[in-house]
Parts: structure tokens; sequence; C-alpha cells
């Protein structure tokens, strides 16, 4: 059984006033099934990944900057997906059988909740 999979898992940067070096995301919730496979499962209003158009519930996360994570720890996926506020991520997902690379630039997403940096449900 791997451990915390079946929940959902979000991770967002909760402050504007946060540190330039403070670590922040794009703005994806991940539903992970029962093999840790992550699905998109919402998307942050007006964080990097809503405002791209790119990225869509239900595509399934395969690569990090090129790096395979399909079927990876969740604290694995997360430090490669979170970086300093302005720089890119590549993320790689499955679509209808195909592989989709988008390119997002993390920045400030407002938590869809109270302040938190990551949390599972």
């Amino acid at each position: 059984m791997v451990d915390m999979m079946d929940s959902i898992f979000s991770c967002f940067q909760s402050r504007k006033d946060a540190p330039p070096d403070h670590p922040v995301g794009v703005g994806i919730a991940f539903q992970a099934d029962s093999k840790g496979a992550l699905f998109v499962e919402a998307l942050t209003a007006d964080g990097p990944a809503s405002n791209s158009g790119n990225v869509f519930h239900g595509d399934c996360l395969r690569e990090v900057d090129g790096v395979d994570v399909y079927q990876r720890p969740i604290k694995e996926v997360v430090h490669r997906i979170l970086g300093p506020a302005g720089t890119t991520v590549v993320l790689t997902f499955e679509r209808s059988g195909r592989p989709v690379r988008v390119a997002l630039t993390r920045g400030v997403s407002p938590p869809p909740v109270a302040d938190f940096t990551c949390m599972w449900n």
C-alpha cells in the first residue's frame, strides 16, 4: 500500500510576501490512483497552470523537467515541481494516450482554502 496516495494532494504558495527563494508551484491539485499515478484533479483559478490553458482535469503526470515521475512518491514529485518564483518547470502529461509537454512559470497561486504550503486531504 502506498502512503497517502489515495488522497488529493495540492501544492501552493499562499503568501504574496514570501521570500524570493521560497519555493512556489504552478497551482495544480493531483489525485493519485491506487497504483500511485498522479492525475490532475483541479487547477487554481489564476494560477500558472490554469492561465496556460494547456493543463486539463484528468491529465496524468508522467515527467517533470524530463525526469520520469510516474508512480513516484509524492514528496519526490513535489520536490521537482516546486521552485523559485519566475522559473520554468516543464511537465509532461499523458492525455488520450499521447504525451503533452507544458512549460509553466512557477508563481504565487492563491490557495483554494486556508493558508498552507503543502497539504494532504
